[in-house]
């Protein structure tokens, strides 16, 4: 179960504890800027002070926490930095996601428009990571999720560059991004290898022959772990309980998009 919320209300101890006792999976929590001056102008009053508030209670109650940056050009889109570098110093949040303003409800006019690649530029200039990482992240997700689609014999669909996504691994007190963990080129080639194979046979017959190819893919792919994913697997094994509780943070660009914002030009 998630939630979204502007997260005034969250700012109640109290309500956060009825949200936890009632199961709340995930809390979506807007969240646009570090600067009150950037709250005014976009949601029409100071909100920071409140949101801190309402982070302190959601991890109180352990309670994960995606942020979502609604960016707008000329006014909070240059404090990409700094949301970021909050994102990756606190636990509690798991994923945050850049999205480029659209045009519903109360948004007014701005000429100057920001799209899913302005957003990849922004990241590029504040050496957060450069395309091809932030889309080499991104096969990964889709040839995962195509795997997962010819094997489980259902229909769904998702394109690469409408939701960007990018994953930061934590080893040493420090999250990093996982393109230093893993040669994602080499992974990803491999993944398409076997995606090929797929999609030219017959699905059962698919499924057969990657149940016996199993251990051919992982020898295969083996390669593209480096020695900091090694090391990253065993800091994050929990001997106390005997399972493993990986430390993962996701970053998307991109989610809600209008003809005004969202391209396919990157």
């Amino acid at each position: 179960v998630s939630l979204f919320s502007n997260g005034k209300k969250l700012a109640e101890e109290a309500f956060v504890k009825k949200l936890k006792a009632a199961g709340t999976d995930l809390l979506i929590l807007q969240f646009d800027s570090l600067l009150d001056e950037n709250y005014v102008k976009l949601r029409g009053e100071p909100l920071l002070e409140l949101k801190f508030k309402a982070l302190e209670n959601l991890k109180k109650y352990e309670i994960p926490v995606y942020l979502f940056a609604m960016l707008v050009k000329g006014i909070n889109d240059e404090e990409i930095r700094g949301i970021m570098d909050f994102f990756l110093q606190r636990e509690e949040i798991k994923i945050l996601n850049f999205n480029p303003v659209w045009e519903m409800g109360r948004f007014e006019e701005n000429k100057e428009r920001l799209t899913n690649s302005g957003i990849v530029a922004l990241m590029e200039k504040n050496k957060i990571l450069n395309k091809k990482e932030l889309l080499e992240n991104t096969e990964v997700t889709i040839l995962i999720a195509e795997f997962r689609k010819i094997l489980s014999l259902k229909k769904f669909n998702i394109h690469p560059k409408c939701e960007l996504r990018a994953y930061y691994f934590k080893l040493n007190g420090k999250y990093r991004p996982m393109h230093e963990f893993l040669e994602l080129e080499e992974i990803n080639r491999i993944f398409r290898k076997y995606l090929n194979f797929m999609r030219k046979n017959n699905k059962l017959l698919s499924l057969v022959a990657m149940l016996s190819l199993i251990p051919l893919f992982f020898w295969k792919i083996r390669r593209g772990f480096k020695f900091s994913f090694i090391r990253f697997i065993f800091s994050n094994i929990n001997l106390k309980n005997s399972i493993m509780k990986i430390k993962i943070k996701s970053l998307i660009v991109g989610t809600f998009h209008t003809h005004e914002n969202n391209d396919l030009g990157f």
